[in-house]
Formats: structure tokens, sequence, C-alpha cells
């Protein structure tokens, strides 16, 4: 949709104002398409509709709405930073490497929106199909983002060049450590979507605050230093707090859905397939693709394909 209509928008001139024009309308018309399919197939009793379910509603939203702007904050501000405590080419440079960031995050967003009321349908029939159907599928997502981590190093100097141009060589770095950001956000996210559907979610508020005082005070000491790897290695250090606080929150409302034994043997695979990374001579994609083999390769020696099978299919 932003494709057609930026065609349809600047078939003669292509300008960054026109381009602003296309994202904006083609948001628009999604909400617009959005809201006429809810009334078309679910038209809401307006006369069952009552202030006092309205502030339950916004009581029990609040924490996640404030935590979700707080986050989006969190996201941009080393743009802003780096513009205070940095210069102009910076800023260029760093938004060339974080377009892969967004590109992975609209993925996750898409793949997440419909399994929130699945999980919340789950909870309400039973909760251990819940965490049996949390669990298969946070180890996909979990393997397809170290796997993504994993790779970046060997992938990262070509797409930039390829996309961009030399000149943004030096957003290599910055790509690759941005992608293990992506990994710890993303299992972060995932694991408050299960949260959401058997527990109160005020941490999230707590977590969000955390990352975002975490966030400035790294990068008012990291940008000056160390320029754009500075900021990217605030963003990624950011993302500790918050993991720890949903996990803190998992393990004491459902300690089930972790699988630590799971996760280790993952974390074995991901130590054996960086080890040849760096090991393996060759060009970048060639060693991406070599310490990818050797991740499977790991995963499937050590079982993680099979752990928990039997448990989950029982629970199910």
């Amino acid at each position: 949709l932003p494709l057609l209509t930026l065609i349809a928008l600047a078939a003669r001139e292509f300008t960054a104002q026109w381009a602003a024009v296309a994202y904006a309308m083609s948001g628009a018309v999604y909400g617009v398409v959005g809201l006429f399919l809810m009334l078309r197939l679910m038209w809401p009793d307006f006369a069952s509709v009552t202030f006092g379910a309205i502030r339950r509603i916004m009581v029990a939203a609040a924490p996640l709405g404030a935590a979700n702007l707080l986050g989006m904050l969190t996201l941009r501000l080393d743009v802003v930073l780096l513009g205070v405590l940095g210069t102009e080419d910076m800023i260029g440079t760093y938004n060339a490497a974080f377009r892969f960031f967004d590109l992975g995050a609209a993925v996750v967003v898409t793949v997440l929106s419909p399994l929130v009321p699945v999980f919340a349908r789950h909870a309400a029939r039973d909760p251990n199909l819940l965490r049996a159907s949390f669990i298969a599928i946070i180890r996909v997502v979990a393997v397809a983002c170290v796997l993504a981590a994993l790779v970046a190093p060997g992938l990262s100097p070509v797409l930039l060049g390829t996309l961009y141009g030399q000149q943004y060589a030096a957003a290599a770095d910055v790509v690759d450590l941005l992608a293990w950001k992506f990994l710890l956000g993303t299992i972060n996210l995932f694991f408050v979507a299960f949260l959401v559907t058997v527990t109160p979610v005020r941490f999230v508020l707590i977590s969000a605050l955390c990352g975002l005082g975490l966030n400035i005070a790294l990068n008012a000491l990291l940008i000056p230093r160390f320029g754009i790897t500075g900021a990217a290695v605030s963003a990624l250090l950011t993302e500790f707090p918050q993991v720890a606080i949903t996990l803190f929150v998992v393990r004491r409302v459902s300690p089930g859905a972790l699988e630590p034994a799971w996760w280790g043997r993952l974390g074995l695979a991901l130590l054996a397939g960086e080890f040849t990374l760096r090991m393996c001579p060759g060009p970048g994609p060639v060693r991406a693709a070599v310490a990818a083999a050797v991740f499977f390769a790991g995963l499937s020696g050590l079982g993680a394909f099979q752990i928990g099978r039997a448990s989950c299919r029982e629970r199910v």
C-alpha cells in the first residue's frame, strides 16, 4: 500500500516530502479499512457501553500503553542524542543501519499481532494449552532471531554496500550490534505478549522506565567517545534490564514456560556457530553460511528439536 500510494503521488518526481505523504496516507487508509472491517464484522452494542466499563479498561490498559510510548521514545532516542552529541554524518550512517532493525521489527509485529488473541483464547480454555503453544512459538522465534544475529557480521558489509554504497561500510558494526538488540527485544516482546493473557502487566511500565533511563545515561557516556558504535552498544545494553524484569515475572507466574534446558542447548549451538564464523576463512557470506550450518547441526546434535516435545503434546 505505501508503494502504490507513493507511485500515485510521485509519478513525476521522487522527493522525501512525497515519501512522507505516501507513508502517512497509507497508514490512514489502513486505519480506515480496519475500522470498516471491524464495524462490518463485529458491530458493537453501543447501548451496553458504560463509563464504568470504559474506566476499568483504561486502568487495565494504561500501564501497557504508557510502556509502549516510552519504548517508542527509547527506540529512537539514540538518533536524537547522536544529533546533539555527534554529527549529521553519524545520524545518516546510523539510520542506514537502523533500517534493517525497522524491517525486522515490522515482521515481528506482523507475526505477533494475530498471536495475542490466540494466546487469550487458550488462556481462557486451558492454561496448559496456552503454555504448550507459547513454548512451540517462542522456540521458532528464538532460533530465527539467533540465526539472524549469528550471520549478521558476515552479511552486513555486503548488504550495506549493495543497498547504500561503500561509503556506509562503517555502519556494518552497528548492524551487527542491533541484530543482538533485535534478538533480545523480540524475545522480550513475545514473553510480554504471553504474560498479558495470564497476569496484570503493570511491570512493563517499570521496565520501560528503566530502559529509558539507562538508554539516556549510556548514550551520554558512549556517543562522545565511540560515535555510532557507542549508540548501538547503548541500544543493546538497554534491552538487558527489560528482559531480566520480564523473565523474573515469567518465573513467578508460569515457570514452566521458561525451559532453561532448551535455552541452554540453544546457547551452546550459538557458541559453536560464533566460533565457526570467527575462525572460518573466506568471504563474509560463505562464513555466514558455514556458521549457520554449524548452528543447526549443533541444535540437532544437542537434541534441541526434540526436548520437551512429548510433554508439550501431552499437555495439548
